[in-house]
This record gives structure tokens, sequence and C-alpha cells, in this order.
């Protein structure tokens, strides 16, 4: 739940104090959370409550995909392999990864990956490679998606598509989205294949 959302439903029950607001709330669970099994979660703002079995996750797949418009990736290599997969630092980032895998029951855990040598924080990653796999996690994510639904979209259709010229469509589509925010690496791409911003959006329109 985000913390604003935890405010108004302790704020319904009165057993806030008048002075509470819902910025003061969100950094008191920040810092003692963990003391009554309250973690942040896996999107910004949110936190999530643990009882002895992990995690309660109410809807994994609203939550998977926050988690995965947060710190996660849809992509498609060069050598046109679908890829998709959750990326999480620290204790708490374990926690999110196993306890994903454990309720979506698909994808492939990587953990406790040192990222650099001179650091003590670790890298855990849930991958998805399988195209069964892939399925599963984008159908299941999409109707929560809020940022990266249109490669979303372009890889379900790259996995079912035959014909060649369509699927390089896709695979442009999947990687000119994902460096959207980034103009210099966009207008790369764009100069690379030849085509323009708009030809990119048709391809995407008519998924």
């Amino acid at each position: 739940m985000t913390g604003r959302a935890i405010f108004e439903s302790l704020s319904e029950e009165k057993i806030l104090h008048k002075s509470m607001t819902a910025m003061k709330l969100s950094k008191l669970l920040s810092m003692y959370g963990e003391e009554v099994d309250v973690i942040a979660g896996a999107s910004r703002g949110t936190f999530v409550k643990m009882d002895k079995s992990g995690l309660i996750i109410k809807d994994p797949w609203a939550y998977a995909a926050g988690f995965l418009d947060a710190d996660g990736y849809i992509t498609i290599t060069k050598r046109g392999e679908p890829r998709a997969g959750f990326i999480a630092t620290g204790t708490r980032g374990k926690i999110h990864c196993e306890q994903l895998r454990k309720v979506l029951d698909c994808g492939i855990l990587q953990l406790d990956q040192k990222v650099y040598k001179d650091t003590q924080r670790s890298q855990h990653r849930l991958q998805f490679y399988s195209k069964n796999d892939i399925r599963k996690l984008l159908n299941g994510i999409m109707p929560h998606l809020q940022m990266k639904q249109t490669q979303a979209k372009a890889v379900l259709a790259f996995i079912e598509e035959k014909d060649g010229m369509k699927k390089e469509e896709l695979k442009k589509v999947v990687r000119f989205y994902n460096w959207s925010d980034d103009t210099n690496k966009a207008n790369t791409l764009l100069n690379e294949w030849g085509v323009q911003a708009e030809d990119v959006s048709k391809w995407a329109e008519a998924i």
C-alpha cells in the first residue's frame, strides 16, 4: 500500500493523532517500520506487511507491475531473445524477489550478486527467459503497468509473430521506448535505423 493509503485508512479508524500527516507517517514507516514487520515496497512510496510466511501481497500482479515499472526491464536481445526481469539491492530487495518468485510461480532467481568488488551491497534479480514464463508475467501485469505497457505489448506480439520484417519492427519499438527518456540515445537509434520517431509510433500503435 502507498503511504497515503495507509494514512487514510488509519485516519478513518481515528487511530492517528490530529497532527499526523501522510508525509510524516511515511517517514516514520521508513525509519521504524521493520520493528512492526512493515518494510518498503517494490515501488517508491509503498509499504508491505510481513507475516511468518513472508510478504502479504494481496494482488501479486499489481504488485509485480509496480515493481517492474520502478525497478525492472522488458527487452529483446540483439539475437532476438525476449527477456524481462526485476532488479533489487540489499536485504529488502532480496525479500521482494524471493516472495515475488513464490507467488508468481515462474522466473529464475539470481541472488546475492556482487555488482562492485569494493561494496558490500548485493544485487538480486528475478529473471524471465522462457517464452512461457514471459507470457505468464506480461499478460498478468499488463492491466496494471503504467510505464512499460508498450514494451510489454511489443514483446508479447514479437513472441507470436512469424513475419521477419514485423519482428524487426517490434524489436525496434521495444528498444526505442526503453530509451525514450534519453533523447540522445533515442535519436542515435533512429539514425542507425534510418527511420523517424513517427514510424516507430505507428508500429507501436499497430500492435
